[in-house]
């Protein structure tokens, strides 16, 4: 084996990258994120929770570049906050085969009690909800499978575990923020950097904030949104090493050899002479 590809989890990429250090294999790790959503004061509201809630909500939230966090300008806080608690509210949450579910369950119990310990911690630590949701009951919910409706924490400590660690789940945490760089001091201010996502109206913003994100892919006025011509993978930090997807992604699988050939076919080399007096031998 000459080359280690792995998605998953972070903990779980580390045991690999210790094995892989004892044949010294290369490696490729695509990790985990707490992915930010930036919210600027000029960004369209309407079309930027529709973005919010696919990315964050997409496969119950089971997603490495699922947005967790949504970092918001003061100004349009409350506005977004109510009008993305509105939407992830009408979610229908259901039988994945069914054409009508938007939101389907959890992988497993663990995974479950996991997602409903974040929400628990959330609650006691005191921070607002703006929508709240978790485990479902009666009817389909009884009959199989691990259903957990959206819940949106509203003025979260960017500090806190709700902040700071990978949730895997339908969970999302409001940070409001006053200034640019205080929003991308917020954003980098994690162990992960796997996707990011601008939401603002001013191009020389976006590719400003873009420049300075620890992310791997960012993505202006979208999320969650990869074509296969354009790169994934690893990203920043502990979200992971190496790419895939597009060139990058080819090349990270293709070992680079150089082979020199001389034409002249002379042995006159002055570079050899310079270096060892090779003329006096």
């Amino acid at each position: 084996m000459d080359y280690v590809s792995f998605t998953g989890e972070t903990t779980t990429g580390k045991l690999i990258m210790q094995q892989a250090a004892a044949g010294i294999k290369r490696i490729g790790l695509e990790l985990g994120g707490k992915n930010p959503a930036l919210v600027f004061d000029d960004a369209n509201i309407e079309e930027t929770v529709r973005a919010i809630v696919f990315g964050g909500l997409r496969n119950t939230g089971q997603a490495c570049g699922a947005i967790s966090r949504v970092l918001v300008h003061e100004s349009v806080h409350e506005k977004l906050v109510n009008r993305l608690a509105e939407v992830a509210r009408g979610l229908v949450i259901g039988y994945p085969l069914d054409d009508n579910t938007d939101m389907g369950p959890l992988v497993s119990k663990a995974q479950e009690e996991k997602v409903l310990g974040y929400i628990d911690f959330g609650k006691k630590a005191g921070f607002k909800v703006a929508l709240d949701g978790g485990k479902l009951s009666g009817g389909i919910y009884d009959k199989g499978g691990y259903f957990v409706s959206p819940v949106i924490f509203d003025d979260v400590d960017p500090k806190s575990r709700l902040a700071q660690e990978e949730i895997f789940g339908p969970v999302i945490a409001v940070i409001p923020f006053r200034t640019e760089q205080e929003a991308i001091d917020i954003a980098n201010n994690v162990i992960y950097g796997l996707t990011a996502s601008i939401f603002t109206k001013d191009p020389a913003k976006a590719l400003r904030v873009a420049r300075k994100l620890q992310a791997g892919t960012v993505w202006i006025n979208d999320a969650y949104t990869q074509p296969t011509e354009g790169i994934w993978g690893g990203g920043y930090k502990q979200s992971g090493i190496g790419r895939e997807l597009g060139l990058y992604g080819l090349e990270e699988f293709l070992e680079i050899k150089q082979v020199y050939v001389d034409t002249t076919g002379s042995l006159d080399r002055p570079h050899w002479r310079t270096v060892m007096k090779i003329d006096k031998l």
